[in-house]
């Protein structure tokens, strides 16, 4: 019986390590992308700055930073092919139609709460992630000791459902965010944006480990009163 648990307690470790991990990379490249960007938005500024100082009778104005974004789409007539891709075996051109692309634009002036919100809503994933992993390896260290049926482990689910619910909120926040900005810099005809949207598979896992925790606390109560009561 224990020898199964610790199977299955290390099958569950590997993935939800490999998805916490996961989560950090893409997080990773996320900042990193967002680290160029301003840094590239910074000289642009700089060099509008020096420009202003230096040439008083005014310059040829800088355009401003372009940046990447990735945009997902639906074609609102799936039977309509209105664009074209150059065959280079062929030379020639086919009809096709996009679902994804990298567009090339400026970034939008964010309002100041807009990115302070984007932030924070960052930050807390992160923080909800690492004590989501850090608690869970906690709840199989105390399994493994068979110790299971205790109010610590009631509180370790609570923390992992709620860290859960968290990660989903602060990846909510980033989507919208996101969605907002990407529908402000971009439109074209016969198409519609595909909006990013959290995985709602963390809401029931969140929910599920805090109706977990629920159901121990119960079975914990009754054990403590039928104790009382012999």
């Amino acid at each position: 019986m224990k020898t199964k648990l610790n199977i299955l307690s290390l099958l569950i470790l590997l993935a939800f390590g490999g998805a916490v991990a996961d989560f950090f990379i893409n997080g990773l490249d996320d900042a990193q992308q967002g680290y160029a960007q301003g840094a590239a938005q910074g000289s642009a500024n700089s060099l509008d700055l020096f420009t202003s100082f230096t040439d008083q009778e005014g310059s040829a104005k800088q355009q401003p930073p372009q940046y990447i974004h990735e945009v997902s789409l639906r074609h609102t007539d799936p039977n309509t092919f209105t664009d074209t891709i150059y065959n280079t075996l062929t030379d020639t051109y086919l009809p096709v139609q996009y679902n994804t692309l990298s567009i090339k634009a400026p970034q939008t002036q964010q309002q100041g709460w807009f990115s302070f919100l984007e932030g924070l809503a960052v930050c807390i994933s992160c923080i909800a992630a690492l004590m989501l992993l850090i608690t869970f390896i906690s709840l199989i260290v105390v399994i493994h000791k068979s110790i299971i049926f205790a109010w610590s482990n009631v509180f370790r689910l609570r923390l992992m459902g709620y860290c859960t619910l968290a990660i989903y909120l602060g990846n909510m926040i980033v989507h919208y965010i996101h969605n907002k900005e990407i529908t402000a810099l971009f439109s074209t005809p016969g198409y519609t944006i595909i909006k990013e949207q959290a995985s709602y598979s963390l809401v029931f896992i969140g929910l599920g480990l805090v109706l977990m925790a629920e159901i121990f606390a119960i079975g914990l109560r009754l054990q403590e009163e039928q104790e009382l009561t012999i």
